[in-house]
């Protein structure tokens, strides 16, 4: 019992190590190379597991060479567009300009229900609403409506830009717990305290005012660079990256040009 729990732990690990190596997809998005390989890797292990009497070695090297073989062909596919077409296949176009290309629905053994189904998945319930249809090499329908039949945006209207809008929604309470960091972006309160947003970095125009970078500028520069043990030839740009990443602007200003300024 307790040898299949252990042999059950070590290959879920290496398991889990190998999907994570190989990348970040779900099922319906694997390509066929990577489905067979995860199929093989989970036979394999299942064997390996109900099989207590064989070394588990014996499991655990056709895996990771499955592994080994599929993050090999991934980077061999990257290099050459042949062998990702010959591994992968290619996209194919069965409906242009509103009409469905029958042969080529012949070849892929798609359907009319299969297609409408992946249609309708897409928002689209008429096939004359499509100026482009195509099936991924993953299997699934990627369309491009025509210009009549797409949702209206604002800029379609003309409308203006409200940057307010464009903020994407905060978690301010994850778990039970309060998140005070999306408070302050957003500027809400907690406890009657209002959390004001984080304040304005940095600029190159706050360097300029204070005689950082601009003409004249390389003598105070290096002074605040070695008050700071940061390399002499640091450039500007690498400057106000620094010091956004040490200060607020309120801090840089009461350290370096306070009352007792001795820059």
């Amino acid at each position: 019992m307790l040898v299949t729990f252990l042999r059950t732990m070590i290959l879920y690990l290496v398991v889990v190590f190998g999907i994570r190596l190989m990348g970040k997809r779900q099922i319906g998005e694997l390509q066929p190379s990577e489905l067979v390989i995860t199929i093989l890797i989970s036979n394999i292990a299942t064997l390996t597991i109900e099989e207590t009497d064989s070394p588990m070695f014996a499991g655990l090297l056709p895996i990771l060479a499955l592994m080994c073989f599929e993050v090999l062909t991934s980077f061999l596919c990257l290099k050459s567009a042949r062998l990702r077409r010959i591994v992968s296949g290619r996209p194919i176009i069965i409906i242009h300009d509103g009409k469905i290309d029958q042969r080529e629905m012949r070849e892929l053994r798609f359907s009319a229900d299969d297609l409408m189904i992946q249609l309708r998945q897409n928002g689209i319930f008429r096939a004359e609403e499509v100026e482009f249809a195509v099936v991924e090499t993953n299997g699934k329908l990627s369309v491009y409506q025509k210009y009549q039949n797409r949702p209206i945006t604002p800029q379609v209207l003309a409308m203006p830009d409200q940057p307010e809008d464009n903020a994407p929604p905060l978690a301010v309470v994850c778990e039970g717990t309060v998140m005070h960091e999306a408070l302050r972006r957003s500027g809400a309160t907690f406890g009657g305290e209002t959390l004001s947003p984080p304040p304005a970095p940095i600029t190159k125009a706050d360097l300029l005012e204070r005689g950082l970078i601009g003409p004249g500028s390389v003598a105070r520069r290096q002074a605040l660079l070695r008050e700071l043990s940061l390399p002499a030839h640091l450039t500007p740009n690498a400057l106000l990256e620094a010091l956004n990443i040490l200060f607020t602007p309120d801090e840089f200003d009461a350290q370096f040009f306070g009352d007792n300024d001795q820059m």
